[in-house]
């Protein structure tokens, strides 16, 4: 994947001199943790300072001056999926009580002064809502309107989820009838809530060293459904292998990046709640070097 610009500083001259490190521990709703991109931003100033965090990797560092900083994480590659995590009142919250109602996913600014030497941030929320979502997009320049926008690509903002349970939401796995999927991709499933159409999971189970299978767990009856119009994901990505999947919480909307022959195709699938099935909405072709020149700077 592309390596993300170490220490850049976009916008007006910071103020005054180094203060602290912000010290970032990511908790990612998956196993396999993706590159991304760490960002800090200044409202005041309009200042966003990022640094790259390789794949697998949970944690990060960012050397700030005195401000008031929103802290987010973002894929690093151009066209990556659409999706954020970030330090928000819903972080606060779940450090305190995890098995609490934690509906609040405003931002949470953290303050650096003069006299702070590091500053310890959890970045844990992959539930924002569409409107935080929108801020972000802006701030990293990738709102509609801004360069870099692919018009050919469906937007999660496009299909919102209808009903959308709160991250708190529980289901016991022993009520899952079979067949299931490995128990590990189960289990971790149960644990981090509903990640998709606002009341679904997406538990992709392995069947193979270069298998994926994808089901679906419904959290209103504890119910495991096959997707047979997705299949089977087969031979992993050559590059940029994180993007096999991308999908929201709030949005109905799920991508598949597969390789297909010598291209690179990413179909894209929206959940149908009056049929409770996924439909084939459009799907975008091109070359395996086209695709991993992305991933370069």
């Amino acid at each position: 994947m592309r390596v993300a610009w170490l220490g850049l500083a976009l916008g007006a001259a910071g103020r005054g001199t180094h203060a602290a490190t912000i010290e970032g521990t990511v908790i990612f709703p998956s196993p396999s943790v993706p590159a991304m991109t760490a960002y800090a931003f200044d409202a005041e100033v309009n200042r966003l300072r990022s640094v790259s965090v390789p794949r697998g990797r949970g944690s990060f560092a960012l050397d700030v001056p005195p401000g008031r900083y929103l802290v987010f994480l973002a894929p690093a590659d151009p066209g990556a999926p659409d999706v954020y995590g970030a330090h928000t009142q819903y972080s606060l919250c779940r450090a305190h009580d995890p098995n609490g109602a934690c509906e609040d996913h405003a931002l949470d600014a953290i303050v650096i002064t003069a006299r702070t030497q590091r500053a310890e941030v959890t970045v844990d929320d992959w539930f924002l809502t569409s409107e935080v979502s929108a801020r972000l997009d802006h701030i990293r320049g990738t709102a509609p309107g801004d360069a870099g926008v692919q018009p050919w690509r469906p937007h999660f903002s496009e299909y919102p989820a209808e009903e959308v349970l709160p991250p708190a939401a529980r289901v016991e796995a022993a009520a899952l009838k079979p067949p299931s999927p490995d128990r590990a991709d189960l289990k971790l499933a149960v644990a981090t809530g509903p990640n998709f159409a606002g009341h679904l999971s997406v538990v992709p189970a392995r069947c193979g060293s270069d298998c994926v299978h994808l089901w679906l767990l419904d959290w209103r009856d504890a119910s495991l459904a096959d997707q047979p119009l997705v299949g089977t994901l087969g031979a992993a990505l050559p590059c940029r292998r994180g993007e096999a999947l991308a999908y929201r919480r709030d949005s109905r909307l799920l991508e598949v990046t597969v390789p297909d022959g010598d291209e690179i195709v990413t179909r894209y699938f929206v959940w149908d709640p009056a049929r409770s099935a996924l439909g084939r909405l459009t799907e975008h072709r091109r070359s395996v070097q086209t695709f991993c020149a992305a991933a370069t700077p």
